[in-house]
């Protein structure tokens, strides 16, 4: 063999088993795992091979030359086991196990061919050499060797092409794609050369297998791996954030995970692949957030507030890009400031909604332009109650009062307000005039069903920006000017109150 050929074979040598300078890569995310194994069986068809071509010993070249066949399937079917990974659809146990066997068969029926000749018409005797195995002719069983392998091969392309051609559509990287047509295309043309114009001293499968998986491992490194290497790069930083984190790909497939986004929130990495996903799992514990404005009212004690910060991360020279999410728990500070903002929008003694609340709206509802209903009320014999029985009794009516007007607005847009004092407020929203009425109804069914002491009357007025065209400051003032009207004709009810709390009071005293 020339020079030149020596360095050829031994530069495919040297690229065969660059991947495996960086062993850790394999390991940083599942999908690349299998890969290594490839790569080692590469080198030991290489190994081989090249033992066979320096050796002198006959049984040497013999065995070694026949060992190639289950090495080459081996491979193969190692291959596609690992791009299968990659693509996220793993082989079953199934497929696996028929691998297992036509390459355990392969083994058998290639080291046994000096009994057979059934893979190769070569005599076991002192006279073969290297040349012997390329001039030999092929046995019915090399055949199927062929047959089966260039079909897996071809399984394998059509597994990865279209995988990229999804990316390519997804992501418009055609660079990944361009590299994997041109590899497969060099490796047929090099094999129809090999065939029918110039046979090479070399397996062109082998130069052809080399192209080819050096092309995936630009792919894998250069590109994939180039996103954990940027990360890799800032380690101790990441590893001794306070949050949480993920970083997903290009095509959103989430690439690595915190430890404490699984320890803290008690979920597991294979449970999820994409931020969706993420999403999801977490809705039932977490409420995840941009913006603090998004859950500034938000208030619920059985989850943690998360705020989620994006970050894209690229690579110089690519369209590949990636993207840092991290997860900052804000949930002692989301809830101290929920509570604020609760005791500033909350009369805390009934849990209405308050004057604060109504002010804070009430622009946002003018200039909605929807129109809107406001029920007005007034608590008839405040003042008595607390005269009578004390300002605890008089305390206990508001709050019976608010509790019945919570149970009958029970629906959205329509909001219970305490303004103040003994003055309370219904403020309902695209609401029909029959369920205005509906609710003044209601509200009189649940008073009539209770004891004389227990019934809490009260003054009240409907008014709406339906008809007029009013801004909220004026549907108040019209609604109030009415139930002041309403109120003034209650004399008769404060005599009979005062007589009612007169009895209360001195059955107290007496018990």
């Amino acid at each position: 063999m020339s020079v030149f050929s020596w360095i050829f074979y031994i530069i495919l040598g040297c690229i065969a088993v660059s991947p495996l300078l960086n062993w850790s890569l394999f390991n940083v995310n599942k999908k690349y795992r299998e890969f290594k194994y490839a790569s080692i069986i590469l080198i030991i068809w290489w190994l081989v091979d090249f033992l066979r071509l320096v050796s002198t010993n006959y049984l040497v070249i013999y065995y070694l030359s026949m060992l190639i066949f289950p090495i080459v399937m081996l491979f193969i079917f190692i291959t596609i086991s690992a791009i299968s990974l990659y693509i996220d659809k793993p082989l079953n146990k199934l497929v696996k196990l028929l691998f297992l066997i036509l390459v355990l068969t392969d083994l058998t029926l290639s080291l046994t061919n000096s009994v057979h000749l059934l893979v190769l018409n070569v005599p076991l005797d002192n006279l073969v050499t290297f040349s012997t195995f390329q001039s030999a002719s092929f046995g019915p069983i090399l055949f199927i060797h062929t047959g089966i392998s260039y079909m897996a091969l071809l399984w394998g392309f059509i597994l990865i092409v279209t995988t990229f051609y999804k990316r390519l559509k997804d992501t418009d990287d055609i660079i990944p794609f361009i590299f994997i047509v041109f590899s497969l295309i060099s490796a047929f043309l090099l094999n129809i050369v090999h065939l029918f114009v110039y046979t090479f001293h070399f397996d062109p499968t082998f130069i052809s297998i080399v192209l080819f998986i050096s092309v995936l491992y630009y792919i894998f490194y250069i590109r994939d791996i180039n996103l954990f290497m940027s990360v890799g790069r800032n380690r101790f930083l990441l590893d001794n954030l306070s949050e949480k984190y993920i970083i997903v790909d290009d095509t959103g497939l989430v690439i690595e995970s915190s430890n404490q986004l699984s320890t803290e929130l008690n979920i597991s990495s294979s449970e999820y692949s994409t931020f969706e996903s993420l999403k999801k799992l977490l809705a039932n514990q977490a409420i995840l957030y941009y913006e603090t404005d998004e859950v500034q009212y938000s208030n619920d004690e059985n989850k943690k507030y998360l705020q989620v910060k994006e970050k894209k991360i690229n690579l110089p020279l690519f369209k590949k890009t990636g993207t840092l999410y991290s997860f900052i728990d804000n949930t002692a500070d989301i809830k101290y400031i929920n509570d604020v903002n609760y005791m500033k929008r909350h009369d805390l003694m009934t849990k209405l909604y308050n004057r604060n609340y109504l002010e804070d709206i009430r622009d946002d509802v003018d200039d909605s332009n929807e129109h809107y209903h406001i029920i007005m009320f007034d608590v008839d014999g405040l003042k008595l109650f607390n005269d009578y029985l004390g300002h605890e009794a008089g305390d206990d009516l508001l709050i019976r009062f608010s509790n019945q007007l919570i149970s009958v607005t029970k629906e959205e847009k329509i909001y219970p307000i305490r303004l103040g004092g003994d003055e309370y407020i219904i403020l309902a929203i695209n609401k029909s005039e029959e369920r205005i009425n509906a609710i003044i109804r209601n509200l009189e069914a649940l008073n009539n069903s209770l004891s004389d002491l227990m019934k809490v009357h009260y003054s009240y007025a409907i008014s709406s920006n339906m008809n007029n065209g009013y801004k909220m400051n004026q549907v108040l003032s019209e609604a109030d000017m009415n139930m002041y009207k309403m109120k003034q004709n209650k004399d008769d009810y404060k005599t009979k109150l005062r007589e009612l709390l007169e009895k209360e009071k001195n059955r107290i005293k007496k018990s």
